[in-house]
């Protein structure tokens, strides 16, 4: 898929982000659950750091342009927030010295593949369609100076 060059770097970390999927989602047949809450909570902060910038730098934009009642904004926060408790539930088992449940894991997988689809799939064609590429490529100088 043809995607404006200030979006790239957010495409790129979501190829990552599948990876990530893909692995959570395997947990408990090519790997033990310990080790794939593990490996999630070694990249998380990547992750973490990728919605961040999202809101921060994405999201605003988006909504000087389409207003704050725009339902692809609503939707990419609220699946923020839901992945974001799923991961906080598994390392508070983690912390509290239990294994997470495979299909926590496998339940967080599938959360952030269906993200990575919604943001490619409907997010970021919306912006690609709503806002001037001057905003793009000043999104894209943005997350360059952040990373």
């Amino acid at each position: 898929m043809k995607r404006h060059e200030g979006l790239k770097p957010l495409s790129q970390d979501h190829h990552q982000a599948l990876v990530e999927a893909k692995h959570l989602r395997a947990a408990g047949e090519t790997a033990g659950t310990d080790a794939a809450a593990a490996r999630l909570l070694e990249r998380w902060a990547e992750m973490e750091e990728h919605f961040r910038e999202e809101e921060r730098l994405l999201l605003p934009v988006l909504g000087r342009y389409t207003g704050s009642d725009c339902p692809e904004i609503a939707e990419t926060l609220r699946q923020h927030v839901e992945i974001r408790g799923v991961v906080d539930a598994i390392s508070e088992r983690l912390d509290g010295g239990l294994t997470p449940p495979a299909a926590d894991l496998h339940r967080l997988g599938a959360l952030l593949r269906d993200h990575v689809r919604y943001e490619e799939r409907v997010l970021f064609p919306e912006i690609e369609q709503v806002l001037p590429s001057e905003q793009l490529w000043r999104v894209q100088r943005q997350l360059r100076d952040r990373r």
